[in-house]
């Protein structure tokens, strides 16, 4: 219960962050970075609450975690320019179609990379968590990524409202929509 009330603040400081006019902008990098460290936080507080982890597997596990969460986040940053350029040059008139094979080409790429690690990532924990477990994450996941997105789209609407509370599974951040919004691990 303890960990529960310590991630809905942690949560509600991520809204409060994201909540200024910068956010409308798009953030710098460094502030980017912070957000994306304190999400990462917020991950670890819940995802421990939802598989009730102890400390010593928490330790074993978010290093990994963090890793490839990394290296993802990275991959995306790199297809959002490449994806920026890409519609840059489809304004163009006329369309430098040489121009758009690079282009095309490194967001495949990406998309192939992002795969690859989403899959050594599911071997990897295969590793530290049960087959119970591997499905609560995977449920942890989804419900995590849409309040994380919901609460940004929020704050750039300029609404500002906490995290709801409950959802279909132990650590859930609310009920899940019928739909799947885009994720930050989405690879488009």
């Amino acid at each position: 219960m303890k960990g529960k009330r310590f991630a809905v603040v942690l949560l509600s400081a991520l809204l409060f962050t994201l909540s200024g006019s910068a956010v409308a902008q798009g953030p710098g990098p460094e502030k980017r970075e912070r957000v994306e460290e304190r999400i990462r936080m917020v991950r670890m507080w819940k995802l421990t609450d939802a598989l009730d982890l102890t400390e010593e597997r928490a330790a074993q596990i978010f290093p990994v975690l963090n890793r490839f969460e990394r290296l993802r986040s990275e991959l995306i940053r790199e297809n959002h320019k490449a994806i920026n350029k890409l519609r840059k040059a489809l304004q163009a008139d006329p369309v430098d179609e040489e121009g758009l094979t690079p282009l095309v080409n490194r967001i495949g790429e990406t998309r192939r990379e992002l795969l690859r690690i989403h899959d050594e990532e599911a071997a990897a924990l295969k590793k530290f968590f049960s087959l119970e477990e591997q499905a609560r994450y995977l449920l942890f996941q989804i419900s995590f990524e849409r309040e994380i997105h919901k609460i940004i789209a929020e704050s750039k609407r300029g609404k500002r409202s906490g995290p709801q509370q409950g959802g279909p599974h132990k650590g859930s951040p609310g009920p899940a929509p019928d739909r799947e919004p885009p994720s930050q691990n989405q690879i488009w």
